[in-house]
């Protein structure tokens, strides 16, 4: 079944981050500073304006909004006000660097990460988990493009990238947060496309959005090593950034864009840029946990802004 641009969803600069929760899909753009949330039952539609750039979003168990922001300090937000709450800083302070990508674990634990603004070496991005703590706990430096972030089914196995040629695994503890013996998943020939956000199925295929490639691959873990298996084309749009399971039964495969730096050849090849597509699979994701505010102390947080 081909892909279909999700109508009901503005277009976006670059579009990130989706994550489904509760009927409703949220995403961020990044460029634009905004964390978005559709309620695909009542076609409810609310944006937070943060004011700066926004890496990634996810929700805490009460339902509000964890975002990284800026250069990649971890904020409580809400919806119904301009509040932003300080939860922990970046693993390291750069002027340089810019947050990115994010996810919960299945305990939710949150991960999170940054890249450098210009992406080229010298990289001074990390990796970092939140440990409760002022600020995050390095566990990956230095990264290109702190990217996708996936939990085999199984919870003992980390998947991740950071925007270059390869694509890591790492043996995961779940009841501890330890990512160790780092290992190449996939060394990615050169076919056209860069790694970005990822995600997973029940049955442990990881889809890796392409970054400039039009698609999302899907790789199934064979002792180890990644297998490409399927191609998911999204023709009218080059820049292909992240992908998420949602809808009642976690069958609905959401695909985020972006529209950035395209020449005027590319805005008419590409015309659905920024867009957002679905696309319908026999397999179902699996649900995202909410971030677990159990896990912050007290002594971390502090307003910011309200």
């Amino acid at each position: 079944m081909s892909v279909r641009v999700v109508e009901q969803l503005p277009r976006t600069t670059l579009g990130e981050g989706p994550l489904w929760d509760g009927g409703k899909l949220h995403y961020v753009d990044i460029v634009a500073g905004e964390v978005h949330r559709h309620d695909f039952a009542t076609q409810a539609h609310d944006v937070i304006s943060t004011g700066e750039p926004v890496g990634f979003a996810v929700l805490d168990r009460e339902g509000r909004v964890i975002a990284g922001l800026g250069n990649g300090g971890i904020y409580r937000l809400e919806f119904v006000s301009a509040h932003q709450e300080l939860l922990a800083g970046p693993c390291r302070d750069n002027p340089d660097n810019i947050a990115n990508d994010g996810k919960c674990d299945r305990v939710g634990r949150l991960w999170a990460g940054t890249k450098n603004k210009s992406e080229k070496p010298p990289w001074t991005g990390s990796l970092g988990r939140f440990d409760s703590g002022p600020r995050l706990t390095e566990v990956v430096y230095p990264v290109n493009v702190s990217n996708g972030i996936a939990w085999s089914p199984d919870n003992t196995k980390m998947y991740y990238n950071d925007s270059t040629d390869k694509i890591w695994r790492f043996d995961y503890d779940l009841n501890t947060g330890a990512a160790t013996n780092r290992q190449v998943f996939v060394d990615l020939p050169d076919t056209g496309g860069i790694p970005d956000g990822m995600t997973i199925d029940a049955e442990g295929l990881l889809y890796v959005a392409k970054w400039g490639g039009s698609r999302i691959d899907v790789y199934r873990d064979d002792n180890g090593r990644g297998v490409r298996v399927e191609s998911i084309e999204v023709p009218t749009a080059l820049q292909t950034s992240s992908a998420a399971f949602g809808g009642d039964d976690l069958k609905t495969l959401f695909i985020t864009t972006a529209a950035m730096n395209l020449t005027p050849e590319q805005q008419t090849k590409y015309p659905d840029s920024g867009r957002i597509f679905a696309v319908e699979r026999s397999v179902p994701g699996i649900p995202e946990t909410r971030f677990d505010n159990g896990t912050v102390a007290a002594s971390s947080s502090g307003s910011r802004r309200s």
